[in-house]
């Protein structure tokens, strides 16, 4: 939550388009006066030599000290989230404290499948040039393989001779 507010829009000094403020006015205070018995309370703590903490009790009191710079930005949305998840305290302890609330929980937002990478396995052949093409040179000059027949040129220098010169032109 102070995260989230922390990056909140908020331009100092106007009150228009304002959504700390606007929700202070139509969440913070109504609950406050709630929780207060009628008296609507929103106090924004302050930091050492700074000063007391500003106390409101209306919103026209917080728009006039906003307006006037009297209250920052950074100062209304620290007690902002603060006052936040003061409120929502008691609603996580219950859900926290409740195994049919976590199981809705986990029903209506399932964790995401983790798939498992097959690995790969690599043919690194061996050591030797073309040895991985399935072919394997003999001792008398011959190649053996499944696809002898694209490497080898023959047996005798006859046979090679004719096989190159049936080759098309530019190959080699």
């Amino acid at each position: 939550v102070k995260k989230k507010l922390k990056k909140a829009y908020a331009v100092p000094r106007e009150i228009e388009g304002n959504g700390i403020v606007s929700f202070i006015e139509y969440v913070l205070l109504p609950v406050s006066a709630l929780k207060h018995g009628g008296n609507a309370r929103f106090v924004i703590d302050r930091r050492e030599g700074e000063g007391e903490p500003l106390v409101y009790s209306n919103i026209e009191t917080l728009k006039e000290d906003y307006k006037a710079d009297r209250l920052t930005p950074q100062l209304l949305k620290s007690s902002v989230a603060n006052a936040l998840v003061s409120l929502l305290e008691p609603i996580q302890a219950d859900f926290q404290a409740s195994s049919e609330w976590q199981d809705i929980e986990r029903k209506a937002y399932p964790p995401p499948e983790t798939k498992k990478k097959e690995k790969k396995i690599k043919d690194k052949g061996s050591k030797h040039p073309g040895a991985a093409k399935g072919v394997e040179a003999q001792p008398d000059g011959s190649v053996e393989g499944r696809r002898k027949d694209q490497v080898s040129l023959g047996t005798g220098i006859e046979e090679t001779m004719k096989k190159l010169d049936a080759l098309p032109n530019g190959a080699t």
